[in-house]
């Protein structure tokens, strides 16, 4: 068993949003797998997106934005996965949901990368 990393697309929304926390590998800048571990140094790199887990980014955004992220509930022998993203900013409440996916993952990549882009709109 192994955690899922991020893609290519989420990386870069995430490394735009303020995503700075070290990773083991990072993305160049079209999109190939590099060894070089992400840090904080690397973050104003044009050439360099983090590639951390799919669990560290919905970490940090619950914990830097109170922003909850989290696949719909699985059900034996269900062919379709969707994600629920929540945002409560004191002011408004932000609720958005995924279309579904084939996988789980897939299905929680699309919200992670939607909860990213409710950052860049603040």
């Amino acid at each position: 068993m192994k955690e899922e990393l991020i893609s290519f697309e989420t990386a870069k929304l995430a490394k735009y949003s303020g995503f700075n926390i070290y990773t083991n590998g990072s993305y160049d800048s079209i999109g190939n797998i590099s060894q070089t571990h992400y840090i904080f140094n690397h973050h104003n790199l044009v050439n360099s997106f983090p590639k951390p887990t799919q669990s560290l980014l919905q970490k940090w955004l619950r914990e830097k934005h109170t922003i909850i992220v989290y696949p719909a509930p699985v059900i034996p022998d269900c062919k379709e996965f969707g994600c629920n993203v929540y945002q409560n900013t004191g002011d408004t409440f932000i609720e958005f949901n995924t279309p579904f996916h084939d996988s789980w993952e897939k299905a929680f990549e699309e919200g992670l990368q939607e909860a990213l882009k409710l950052i860049k709109q603040q």
